[in-house]
């Protein structure tokens, strides 16, 4: 079932000792360095000439600072720093269905940034890069950063590249690589790739775009759930079938006979039916408070239900009220035992919050039927994320010698959230 229910400049001046000519006239003393590689930034051999008066001399100079921009880093700066240290960064453009792979470092870069998830003290000790993502129209993206000496964070900005707000996402996963997927709209958009331990390093960055899709493992418009690893027992109709990427997938038998039951997830605003069912292979482990247990009417039923039972795990997304109702066909409106070639059992229907076996009973029914045709239904307020478990029990007099059932049978599940 599917569940409903990522140059080193060296810069110092030499001052030479006074030069005294034969008539000890005023005397003058410069030292200037060469200009810094355009790979070590080192500052070059200078040359140094002195003056006076009466007399000049010159001779071989220390290396001074090392001049700035194309012909090196001035002053005491390490290696150069990458050319994205700072927004709004390299730029990726992509077409969609297309994908890219960069080669990157950290080494030499700066801590401009700092990141929800990694980098959060804004001294510098963390290096990081940055990318400019340019969406061309609404994609499923896919981005993958695998670092090499270090562990890499990825901070994805929507909104500004050199500010980070609530909505913008961080991964970190404490190890070598990270990768996310997500749904984005056409617009521009910054990666920081961002070190998670203070180390520098390379990196490989790996970025796809492709046509949203149910099956792709990301959530887009228009869809519930899409799960990365499709199965068939999480409550999201599978991709490929009728309303895939939906809440609704029916709990596969197995999953419902016993707690924890088969998954449903629900959002509000949803009403489905699931089915058909059969309680009589499901295990007689639980029965139905036959008290008040909230005090206002809403809880017990009549007669205790010792028979075999199916069990949901009823998951809403959102607040609002459950409704569940069986005793219908499968077009939600019929009552299925009205068809004489049907044959019935005899329900009781009862709602826990919390846990499985002796979570607080929200709801019970088993004397809603109309016309003897064991239409029953439970009703009650729920609360997003909450674990909330239905069963279908099955009447049974005496839990040890029964002399009248139990009385099992088949149903269609209808479920709503509104």
């Amino acid at each position: 079932m599917r569940f409903t229910r990522f140059s080193v400049g060296f810069a110092f001046l030499v001052l030479a000792a006074p030069h005294l000519g034969a008539c000890d006239g005023e005397t003058t003393s410069t030292s200037t360095g060469g200009g810094g590689s355009t790979t070590t930034g080192g500052g070059g051999s200078g040359a140094s000439t002195s003056s006076s008066s009466s007399s000049s001399s010159s001779s071989t100079g220390t290396g001074g600072t090392g001049a700035t921009g194309a012909t090196g880093g001035g002053g005491t700066g390490g290696v150069i720093a990458p050319a994205n240290d700072t927004c709004p960064g390299e730029v990726v453009n992509l077409p969609i269905n297309q994908s890219t792979t960069i080669q990157g470092t950290l080494v030499g870069a700066n801590d401009d940034y700092t990141t929800f998830c990694a980098d959060t003290d804004p001294n510098p000790g963390s290096p990081d890069v940055v990318y400019q993502l340019e969406v061309p129209e609404t994609t499923s993206a896919t981005i993958k950063i695998t670092g090499n000496g270090f562990n890499p964070a990825l901070s994805l900005r929507k909104q500004e590249c050199a500010t980070r707000f609530a909505a913008d996402a961080c991964l970190s996963l404490g190890m070598g690589n990270v990768q996310t997927k997500v749904e984005l709209t056409a617009g521009t958009y910054w990666i920081v790739v961002d070190s998670a331990d203070s180390n520098s390093g390379t990196f490989t960055l790996e970025v796809a775009y492709a046509k949203p899709a149910c099956g792709d493992g990301i959530l887009n418009v228009g869809e519930q759930c899409d799960p990365v690893v499709v199965s068939n027992d999480d409550g999201c109709i599978n991709p490929g079938m009728a309303n895939g990427c939906s809440f609704g997938e029916a709990p596969p038998d197995p999953a419902i006979v016993t707690c924890p039951g088969g998954k449903i997830t629900i959002a509000p605003g949803d009403s489905f039916i699931l089915g058909p069912y059969n309680n009589g292979a499901g295990n007689s482990a639980n029965e139905n408070e036959i008290v008040d247990p909230q005090g206002d009417g809403t809880g017990p039923c009549t007669s205790a239900a010792y028979g075999p039972e199916n069990v949901f795990n009823v998951v809403p997304t959102g607040a609002g009220t459950l409704t569940v109702t069986i005793g219908h066909t499968e077009n939600g409106v019929d009552a299925y035992c009205a068809n004489p070639n049907n044959v019935c059992g005899d329900f009781i229907m009862y709602l826990r919050e919390g846990m499985c076996s002796g979570g607080a009973q929200l709801a019970c029914d088993d004397v809603d039927e109309t016309n003897g045709l064991e239409v029953i239904s439970v009703q009650a307020p729920v609360t997003a994320s909450t674990n909330y478990f239905l069963f279908v029990d099955s009447y049974q007099d005496d839990p040890v010698n029964p002399m009248f059932g139990p009385y099992p049978g088949p149903y269609f599940l209808q479920i709503s959230l509104q």
